[in-house]
């Protein structure tokens, strides 16, 4: 679709930002349990880390994302569930 088309656009920019542009290196991402990732929605402006997720993920795909934050930048992440799944950088913070 268009808007996941824009996302992985979206997505390979911020991975370069939140990588310093280094290809090779990876977010240092720690998951943070759901108490935490409400705390993080409602403080970035969203209902919770449902509404969050579902902003970036579509509805049908909210289950299978976790919030991750970069310890390095305090970034939040979703990451798949399945192993070598999609990472996507928010652009939001703790």
């Amino acid at each position: 679709s268009d808007t996941a088309e824009k996302a992985g656009k979206w997505k390979k920019e911020k991975w370069n930002n939140a990588t310093n542009g280094d290809p090779n290196k990876k977010p240092s991402l720690k998951k943070v349990n759901n108490n935490t990732a409400n705390d993080l929605a409602k403080k970035n402006g969203f209902k919770d880390a449902h509404d969050f997720k579902e902003s970036f993920v579509g509805k049908s795909n909210i289950s299978k994302f976790n919030m991750k934050i970069d310890k390095n930048t305090g970034e939040i992440f979703l990451e798949s569930v399945q192993k070598g799944g999609n990472v996507i950088a928010t652009g939001y913070y703790k």
